[in-house]
């Protein structure tokens, strides 16, 4: 029974209870954009917008485990897979290069692929197959 909220100037992900109680705090990536949470409640994921990264956070620590330089513009939505082992981050892309989706494997915090979506990329969701 945990909401979290992640702060785009302040560069954190905040963890309230249900009533609005202030749990906790984490500094993240620049300006975190999207975040999503594994299936398990224990890893949550950032797309820092401003610094073209993602965070992994470890919730019962409640500190950034890992931040992964995306080498991508703009990281902007997250997903997970059915699983909940794998992170796909949109990224808007800029003058310079389309927006895409990195795939991150979260077990081990390696970027499995990357592909070009299109200009101006943002959200983005995953639909598992029966």
């Amino acid at each position: 029974d945990t909401l979290y909220v992640g702060l785009f100037a302040a560069g954190e992900v905040r963890a309230f209870d249900p009533g609005g109680a202030l749990l906790g705090a984490v500094g993240v990536g620049a300006g975190p954009a999207q975040i999503a949470l594994t299936r398990d409640g224990r890893t949550l994921i950032t797309a820092n917008r401003n610094d073209g990264s993602a965070s992994l956070i470890d919730l019962p620590a409640m500190q950034e485990r890992e931040r992964l330089a995306l080498g991508r513009s703009y990281p902007h939505g997250v997903a997970l897979d059915g699983e909940g082992s794998v992170a796909f981050i949109s990224y808007e892309g800029d003058v310079n290069g389309r927006g895409g989706v990195v795939a991150i494997d979260l077990p081990s915090g390696e970027i499995i692929w990357a592909s070009e979506a299109g200009s101006y990329t943002l959200g983005i969701a995953y639909v598992p197959v029966d």
